[in-house]
């Protein structure tokens, strides 16, 4: 099992090896059946119309991401293309089958259009930052060389990442952080005491902005094919001129689950809380789309084969 201690801020942001998350230290590696708010207690008392108890399993790898191992890219297929999607709980899936994330969902599509085979690199965490989605891209780009980036910055901006007096990386919510065990983590509790006390109307946005900043420039300098969106992407408007607008998917994830949440069967996952099904498909599609309208000389590139 790895850990998320690190002797040096440095290594979170390696060229040669991907950052771990949390989640080994909380779930192990492999098969899960029950992960993060998509809890067997709280499903027997409100069982989802759809998804059974047996029907959804989480495997992670060795580096707490749902998707394959990074030593697949290693094994680099010529003929593969590559897609990284960073962000929170939305694209690990929570509550979720894999093949209806939408993550898989625009591998599917794309794999479909291309012609040739698509690797899912889902990098999603749950509780993931925009600091968590900035820092995992510089080493994703370096490490994974996707042909493709999708950008999906979490609800809210209220969260953040930070490094205690121990070296431990902390990924913070409003209220908590994630996979955190308190028990005696005196950096923690000063961690989450400071963090609650930073968050306001003022940091928030501007902690978004900033990211959103360093990714927009780390990938105009990889070169690569990418897309954003955010739960709502109403939260770019004040920073309008500042953004690659025509990059930017809406409505946003969020909105389109509050357009189904009335039929949780379609609209939610199974903890009755995530995004479900029609949701992260049409986001899905959306990303597609405007990958086409984009992209068209690029994405017919792919089709010929890889030129690098």
């Amino acid at each position: 099992m790895h850990s998320i201690v690190c002797k040096e801020p440095a290594q979170l942001f390696s060229p040669e090896d991907m950052p771990h998350t949390p989640v080994t230290e909380v779930y192990g590696v492999g098969e899960v059946k029950w992960f993060g708010s998509d809890r067997q207690k709280e499903y027997r008392k409100n069982p989802h119309p759809v998804f059974g108890p047996e029907d959804i399993i989480y495997r992670i790898n060795s580096y707490g991401y749902r998707c394959p191992e990074f030593e697949l890219r290693k094994q680099v297929q010529d003929d593969a293309v590559h897609v990284v999607t960073v962000a929170s709980s939305d694209a690990f899936g929570t509550g979720l089958p894999e093949e209806k994330t939408y993550p898989a969902i625009l591998k599917e599509l794309l794999q479909s259009y291309l012609g040739r085979p698509v690797i899912n690199w889902n990098l999603g965490m749950g509780g993931g930052s925009a600091d968590y989605i900035t820092r995992t891209l510089i080493s994703a780009l370096q490490i994974l060389k996707p042909d493709i980036v999708l950008l999906t910055f979490p609800p809210g901006m209220a969260r953040r990442e930070y490094i205690g007096d121990n070296g431990r990386s902390y990924h913070c919510m409003p209220t908590h952080i994630v996979g955190w065990n308190d028990r005696g983590d005196w950096s923690g509790k000063g961690v989450l005491k400071a963090h609650k006390e930073l968050l306001s109307p003022y940091n928030n946005p501007l902690n978004l902005f900033k990211n959103y900043k360093v990714c927009e420039a780390l990938c105009e300098q990889f070169g690569v094919m990418w897309l954003f969106s955010t739960f709502d992407v109403s939260v770019f408007e004040p920073m309008k001129h500042l953004i690659h607008a025509d990059k930017l998917v809406p409505p946003g994830l969020g909105i389109l689950t509050e357009k189904y949440k009335e039929d949780p069967g379609i609209g939610l996952a199974r903890d009755m809380i995530h995004p479900g099904i029609q949701p992260n498909k049409e986001y899905a599609e959306g990303c597609f789309l405007r990958l086409q309208e984009l992209y068209a000389s690029s994405l017919e590139t792919l089709k010929q084969g890889k030129t690098s």
